[in-house]
């Protein structure tokens, strides 16, 4: 699964900005992928860390070659200045790994972790569906946002890897774990407000969570704000379902939406 498809670009500007020949680690099939300002984050801090996967450029700039990548290391943006004050991130281009016998389980990069953060990515595997659902009924915490219509724009044509998902696929996994989700597009355009607990989120273009019947064991969900949140207790885990990425657009005075972005790490991860 390609959710960082410029890890082969950074490699190439970190070669050519230190001059050395060494491409990214590898570690059981999994790509290390390294941000420059911190090649090994979990060694230097206490902090929590958290993964990350997504097609948005909440990790890596927009930068459409090499040059740019190293010029623009000081554009950073908010959802990831926001989350880096509380947590590591980790940023994981896979979910699964292929286990002894053939069967599926989480990757090692996954497997590490506690909390996950999963934001418009493109399509997950079969695999990826498995795993995820095991690591989730193993204890981990997962906020998991998906637009039907993103609206963010994006500098990238059709086609180009660096352009993010423009309609979120609704992964398998959700029905394993009693949710489905619909989308009427807009009539007029105009986004809409919902009221988590006192929080307002902003939505454009979003969709409607409901519950149905769970086709995998021990999963148990309420929809929330109006339908555009639902918070599942699977097993031993618990994942929190966000129908709409509008919040996370990039911003440089995100007064609206990073109250609604606190609000949902908190629903998500707080009792961790």
């Amino acid at each position: 699964m390609r959710i960082f498809a410029r890890a082969g670009v950074l490699a190439l500007a970190m070669m050519l900005s230190s001059g050395c020949s060494n491409g990214a680690g590898q570690a059981g099939g999994e790509t290390a992928l390294a941000d420059p300002a911190r090649q090994d984050p979990a060694a230097q801090t206490s902090e929590p860390r958290l993964g990350l996967v997504t097609s948005l450029p909440i990790y890596w700039t927009g930068a459409s070659g090499v040059a740019d990548i190293l010029s623009a290391q000081g554009e950073v943006h908010w959802v990831r200045q926001d989350l880096e004050r509380a947590y590591v991130l980790v940023p994981l281009d896979t979910l699964a790994a292929q286990g002894e016998g053939g069967t599926i389980e989480p990757s090692a990069g996954l497997a590490g972790l506690k909390r996950l953060f999963v934001a418009q990515p493109r399509a997950l595997s079969p695999a990826d569906n498995v795993a995820l659902d095991e690591w989730v009924r193993g204890g981990g915490s997962l906020l998991f946002v998906i637009d039907p219509m993103l609206t963010e724009h994006s500098e990238f044509g059709i086609g180009d890897p660096r352009r993010p998902t423009d309609v979120g696929l609704v992964p398998p996994v959700f029905a394993r774990w009693g949710l489905a989700m619909t989308y009427e597009p807009s009539p007029d355009g105009n986004p809409s407000t919902f009221d988590l607990d006192d929080t307002e989120i902003v939505a454009f273009e979003y969709g409607e969570l409901a519950v149905r019947d769970a086709s995998g064991p021990a999963s148990r969900c309420q929809i929330l704000a109006q339908g555009l949140v639902a918070a599942c207790t699977i097993g031993k885990g618990r994942a929190v379902i966000v129908a709409d990425a509008s919040f996370l657009e990039p911003d440089e005075e995100p007064v609206e939406d990073r109250p609604a972005l606190q609000a949902l790490l908190a629903l998500a991860f707080d009792r961790n």
